[in-house]
């Protein structure tokens, strides 16, 4: 499958997001984690899905070119087309930027459609960490 250009590059992309993924979940796989340090992840990993794809106001997707796609991934893409220049080897890699740019434009819609109340407790909770309350008290 691999040998297929498209399934390539694919995997290429995907390969680097789905590993973030899975670091971030494994961290609520702790069987003792600080909601403090897991609210801090999960927002940073959700900001930083968001910057590759949404300008600083986060109110506009950027342009294709202006998408942080992984370095590896454009290397592949700048070879393939080097080597095949053709108006439909270049309409084949528009095609796979699109396709891949709706993987993490899908995470970032499904963690800002979460409830709010769901996060807002989140964060209540992370405030009962150690490291929080040893902080406001002084001994």
């Amino acid at each position: 499958m691999l040998l297929d250009y498209q399934n390539y590059l694919f995997f290429e992309f995907a390969t680097p997001v789905v590993q973030e993924f899975e670091r971030v979940n494994s961290l609520f796989q702790q069987t003792r984690a600080d909601p403090h340090e897991l609210y801090q992840h999960i927002f940073l990993h959700q900001k930083n899905v968001q910057n590759r794809l949404y300008d600083a106001k986060k109110k506009n997707r950027k342009n294709i070119h202006k998408v942080d796609f992984d370095v590896k991934f454009l290397t592949i893409c700048n070879k393939f087309l080097q080597q095949n220049n053709s108006a439909e080897d270049y309409l084949e890699t528009a095609i796979v930027y699109e396709r891949c740019v709706s993987m993490p434009e899908g995470a970032v819609g499904q963690g800002t459609c979460r409830p709010p109340s769901t996060r807002d407790n989140f964060e209540s909770l992370s405030k009962l960490s150690p490291v929080i309350i040893f902080k406001t008290y002084v001994f």
